[in-house]
């Protein structure tokens, strides 16, 4: 059986949209239009950026693809299957809606979904009208093998109870943090109920209008969570622990390496001792692409969309009004 072939156009070209495309040090695709211009099912046939030079530099590496400013000029002439958004958070609920309206068949947007949970709101009725497309967010993790078989072995309870989680981000609490939290909601399986947080005052390296929070965040169950900011002019981090009674998961190199420990039970102080190595050697934008088509093909929901995006964004809003107030314990708001 033939299987279709969709059409796609990148909003934004930048870093995540087109130009990380030559970075040799990620594995290919590394770049939304790089996924859909070599995709075996896809085709990438046009660029948008409001920028001209930025446009301009996307397109000598796309050569094939149409160049437009306008998103809603791209849109309306190329009639593309699928958008992929990939500019600023500020400009995300408009893209959205312009996709929705225009009737496309798969979004796939970068993170975080909204500025706030409040402007994220609004996508509720947007993605209630009928025959509304499959929306697939770029919480990339959710995708990969490595973090599946960490989830299923947490639930199993092959470290034990969870006792302690520690995690640590660089580069912004919305920017970056937000993949950290949205991996504790998958891995864990349950809500962040509510949280404590400190500004990084030491630490400013982060995006315009974004800031780096230390806290300490609890799940619906109990288990309390350890959250701290490192500076990116150093190095970037990504990295968690989970730490059980019977043993550990270590989740380092950004999740593309994982590291198993058990509990040596015969020394005359129990420790850990490494049982397991893995690493995980996969695209940061192929997972989402494969989700949308999949997804859409079959008619189901997508791992990653807008259900945890609007969690993740409400777990970074009550650290940010923590912090705002010194670290005063702050429920999260679920809308």
């Amino acid at each position: 059986m033939k299987k279709n072939r969709y059409t796609g156009i990148v909003i934004g070209c930048g870093a995540i949209g087109a130009r990380w495309d030559t970075w040799e040090g990620r594995t290919a695709p590394r770049s939304h239009a790089g996924a859909l211009a070599r995709g075996k099912r896809t085709e990438l046939v046009a660029l948008v950026d409001s920028d001209r030079t930025r446009l301009k530099e996307a397109g000598i590496m796309f050569p094939r693809t149409r160049l437009y400013l306008s998103a809603e000029e791209a849109i309306k002439k190329e009639k593309p299957d699928i958008v992929v958004i990939a500019t600023p958070p500020k400009t995300h609920i408009s893209l959205i809606q312009l996709a929705v309206r225009s009737g496309v068949k798969m979004i796939i947007c970068e993170k975080p979904l909204a500025p706030s949970a409040r402007e994220a709101t609004s996508l509720r009725k947007v993605f209630a009208r009928p025959h509304s497309p499959v929306f697939v967010l770029n919480y990339q993790r959710r995708f990969w093998p490595l973090f599946k078989r960490v989830r299923a072995d947490i639930a199993n309870k092959n470290i034990g109870r969870i006792q302690q989680v520690a995690c640590y981000y660089s580069n912004g609490l919305y920017n970056n943090a937000g993949h950290t939290i949205d991996a504790i909601l998958f891995l864990l399986n349950e809500r962040i109920t509510k949280v404590s947080g400190v500004e990084n005052t030491f630490n400013p390296a982060h995006p315009d209008g974004d800031i780096n929070i230390d806290g300490i965040l609890e799940t619906k169950s109990g288990i309390r969570i350890a959250l701290q900011s490192f500076d990116q002019r150093a190095y970037a981090i990504h990295h968690m622990q989970f730490f059980g009674t019977k043993g550990a998961i270590k989740l380092l190199d950004h999740g593309f390496s994982a590291e198993w420990s058990t509990i040596k039970g015969d020394a005359v102080i129990p420790v850990f001792t490494v049982r397991h190595r893995a690493h995980n050697k996969v695209s940061f934008m192929q997972g989402a692409l494969n989700e949308a088509i999949r997804c859409y093909e079959k008619k189901t929901r997508p791992v990653s969309g807008l259900t945890n995006g609007m969690e993740v964004i409400a777990v970074l809003d009550a650290l940010r009004r923590s912090a705002a107030k010194l670290g005063k314990e702050m429920l999260v708001r679920y809308s």
